[in-house]
């Protein structure tokens, strides 16, 4: 999901300089004017509409936003009383304004804090208005809330049947925790009998606890946690992606919790569902138990940067990295933080909020004709215990999309024994 800027640009400026076919609206003792206008920053939005992008896309119409402008105190810096609202679709286009202080405060529709069903956004800002000079504001709405997307593994749907995924919040103020919760019915069976749909719900910034229970599909025992896992490290704007999964091997099975690493700095938690024994078939004649072997968990060297320091980017960068994955490699994907525009960039490209390298073919075939020495694809990373992981060409191109934030690409790679190894690797231009 991208981290949505919407630019309110305002200036106070003489009436003669402003457009007036609306009526203004004035304050006491009103010597000034203030112009307000509302734009997205992004070339494909229409005026005011405003996109959240996260897989599917979210349209948000900005006529029901509000606004709110208060003047706090006058020129001499006495508390001053006035105050009015209106919704942006009604907000005039001049205001004539007398000297002193002012706040102004955008939001999206105000809900009950109940509400598990969308964004919030929100933005306010003081501003100074001084006779015979002219004012100018940006102002930023960001999300205030939090996205919870699950999004339970095809092995889950397998393995489990009339199972439950819940996902509570206690806020402060409330007396009953905040709680959506879902079962097998809830999602969509594809005709090959496979699930796809992923659940999203939204909360205010607050300690997160996930429940899940169910039974297995064989044999119809209960397969559970077997107490909530609690979610702490919470904040407005994090996007914290649940993919739930269940293996039947006796042993556990991370699942790892990817807090969308487009919006704040990524962070990454593990969410633990306990496996559950296979049962075993009788054999005529029973083999004899082989010794468990522990496989060794992949890791990468990069011997020009060995504590994985910024790269600041020079003009010719060369960026080796070498991967080693003695247990071979089934997954391999990164996800791109840091830098809206590159973000954007990339989810264009991969048509979600991270590249697969192994599964996602059409981004193979596109990077792969742009950056002939960056290995993607299964037939380069499917099954290797060893790779040349070449990001020199793709790394060349940040400079010229951002060249003031650093752009992080977190490598998470997955071993056919189910080990996890992730790293971020971090690029800013000189």
């Amino acid at each position: 999901m991208k981290k949505i800027l919407i630019t309110i640009l305002s200036a106070m400026v003489f009436m003669t300089s402003c457009d007036n076919a609306m009526q203004p609206v004035t304050s006491p003792s009103a010597i000034g004017s203030f112009c307000l206008s509302v734009t997205c920053e992004s070339d494909n939005y229409t005026d005011k509409l405003m996109r959240v992008k996260s897989g599917n896309s979210e349209v948000i119409d900005l006529d029901m936003f509000t606004v709110q402008m208060t003047k706090l105190f006058d020129e001499y810096g006495a508390p001053a009383v006035w105050t009015n609202t209106w919704i942006y679709s009604e907000f005039p286009e001049v205001i004539e304004l007398s000297p002193g202080q002012y706040k102004i405060k955008v939001a999206s529709p105000e809900v009950d804090r109940t509400s598990t069903v969308a964004p919030i956004f929100t933005a306010e800002k003081t501003f100074t208005i001084v006779e015979g000079q002219v004012t100018s504001l940006d102002l930023v709405c960001q999300i205030t809330n939090m996205k919870v997307t699950v999004a339970p593994t095809a092995n889950f749907f397998t393995e489990l049947r009339d199972f439950t995924i819940s996902v509570t919040a206690e806020y402060e103020g409330l007396d009953t925790p905040v709680s959506v919760s879902w079962s097998d019915a809830d999602f969509v069976a594809n005709g090959d009998g496979t699930y796809s749909t992923s659940k999203v719900a939204y909360f205010e910034a607050a300690p997160l606890s996930v429940m899940v229970s169910g039974y297995r599909t064989l044999d119809g025992t209960d397969a559970a946690l077997r107490k909530p896992i609690v979610i702490s490290d919470v904040a407005p704007r994090d996007h914290h992606i649940l993919n739930v999964d269940v293996q039947v091997t006796g042993d556990v099975k991370s699942s790892l919790i990817i807090v969308d690493p487009t919006l704040n700095d990524p962070k990454n938690e593990n969410i633990v569902v306990p496996g559950f024994e296979e049962i075993p078939i009788p054999d005529e004649k029973p083999e004899e138990d082989e010794p468990t072997q522990t496989v060794e968990k992949p890791y990468m060297v990069w011997a020009a940067n060995p504590d994985f320091n910024v790269y600041m980017i020079p003009e010719n960068p060369s960026v080796v990295i070498d991967i080693y994955a003695p247990g071979k490699i089934s997954e391999f994907k990164i996800y791109v933080s840091g830098s809206p525009t590159f973000e954007e960039i990339i989810s264009g490209l991969a048509g979600d909020d991270h590249m697969d390298l192994i599964n996602n073919t059409d981004l193979a075939a596109m990077l792969g004709g742009m950056f002939p020495n960056f290995p993607i694809g299964a037939e380069k990373l499917l099954g290797q215990t060893y790779v040349e992981f070449d990001l020199s060409e793709m790394v060349d191109l940040i400079p010229g999309v951002d060249s003031e934030n650093t752009v992080v690409f977190t490598l998470i790679i997955v071993d056919e024994a189910g080990n996890t190894y992730e790293r971020p690797v971090s690029f800013k231009a000189m």
